[in-house]
């Protein structure tokens, strides 16, 4: 008895296939055997929409509307709106950001010793205390995984006819065509000295965390 209306919000395929990469390709390694650039990764997924949708668009118990995420200033205060919640009185907050260079760069490096699954958690807890030393490590060239433009492009090209399905949705809900001029985004180079200085400032971190543990067992030991 309760009416339900859907919202659906899509991303443009090729942001979402990078940030799907950096998330489930490096950061937490979903595949066993060694880490997969970008070109290798996305051929074991499909970054089409339509098919999943098209189910919902048959169901005409249902009140579905489509949104183009890359054209919303803010999702939230978008979804807000259409649920007409007054949105002026929320705290706008920005969550799960996307981690730096180095520290993807550290989990390329630790995931990529690994022929099994390695799930992102596992490096905070064990890093500094991980006997590593005697350890044979894999070079991982974290620049070269990264997708390039030309990949990007052939994401837009595959996955054409499922943007265009899209856009007429889009057009009909009053909503702006999903984008399809090249990201706007800075790799940057990454150089082992950034990695080194990453690695020592942790080190330094655990080093003062386990110095203070030393020095007040001491004092309880004392006592």
């Amino acid at each position: 008895g309760i009416k339900v209306k859907v919202i659906v919000y899509f991303r443009r395929h090729d942001a979402w296939a990078r940030s799907a990469y950096m998330q489930w390709g490096i950061k937490h390694k979903t595949y066993k055997g060694s880490l997969k650039s970008f070109a290798e990764w996305r051929k074991m997924r499909k970054f089409a929409y339509f098919p999943k949708l098209e189910p919902w668009l048959k169901d005409e118990t249902i009140e579905l509307k489509v949104r183009n995420f890359d054209a919303c200033e803010d999702v939230v205060l978008d979804f807000c709106d259409l649920c007409e919640i007054e949105g002026s009185s929320i705290q706008v907050k920005r969550s799960n950001q996307s981690p730096s260079a180095a520290s993807l760069a550290l989990w390329a490096l630790y995931n990529g010793q690994f022929d099994r699954e390695v799930l992102p958690a596992e490096l905070y807890p064990v890093l500094a205390k991980a006997d590593i030393l005697d350890c044979n490590f894999e070079d991982v060239d974290f620049n070269s995984l990264l997708p390039q433009i030309d990949d990007l492009k052939s994401v837009q090209e595959e996955t054409r006819l499922d943007r265009e399905k899209l856009n007429a949705l889009f057009k009909a809900s009053g909503q702006p065509e999903m984008a399809t001029q090249d990201i706007k985004f800075q790799q940057g180079e990454l150089s082992q000295n950034h990695i080194n200085a990453a690695l020592i400032m942790l080190i330094k971190k655990q080093n003062d965390r386990i110095s203070l543990l030393e020095k007040e067992l001491a004092q309880l030991l004392s006592k």
